[in-house]
């Protein structure tokens, strides 16, 4: 499977428009989808480094107004439990809280980053932070947050 470069960059798009358009189905569903989606391209990046070009820095990160957004779209999303460890301490680990709306603001925040980049700097400078960003931050957000939903819809 061949995924371009461009639908890498309109899956995050249709993530931030999931959040943004109040008139959207903000369904879990299809927030669901669209965090599958997600997890999916981040395999279709590709390993390009930085193209060690100085480019402008971004001011479009605004985590709270993310954070705003996502509560307003999902409203009924709250914590959740998030075991410290998964491959050790098996049945003895502790619990740490993870927050739905919190994983939302993240990713949103990191993607419009990524987005910004690839409008003003350059494909493979925006491809570069996605992947530099997905690895060491939001991964996690993106994983711990479809569990939650797949606990969502289990409880229904």
């Amino acid at each position: 499977m061949k995924i371009d470069r461009q639908e890498v960059y309109s899956s995050a798009l249709d993530f931030l428009e999931l959040l943004e358009n109040e008139n959207s189905n903000s369904s879990i569903a299809s927030l669901e989808f669209a965090l599958d989606k997600l997890a999916m391209i981040y395999h279709f990046v590709g390993d390009d480094s930085n193209d060690d070009i100085e480019y402008p820095e971004s001011s479009i990160r605004d985590y709270s107004r993310w954070r705003e957004i996502a509560g307003r779209r999902f409203p009924n999303f709250g914590f959740y439990n998030i075991p410290s460890t998964i491959a050790e301490n098996v049945g003895v680990a502790e619990m740490h809280v993870g927050d739905a709306i919190d994983d939302l603001a993240d990713i949103a925040n990191e993607l419009s980053e990524f987005i910004w980049r690839w409008d003003n700097n350059s494909e493979t400078d925006a491809l570069w932070y996605l992947r530099f960003s997905y690895e060491n931050h939001w991964r996690s957000h993106l994983r711990s947050l479809q569990i939650y939903l797949q606990a969502i819809h289990d409880e229904e």
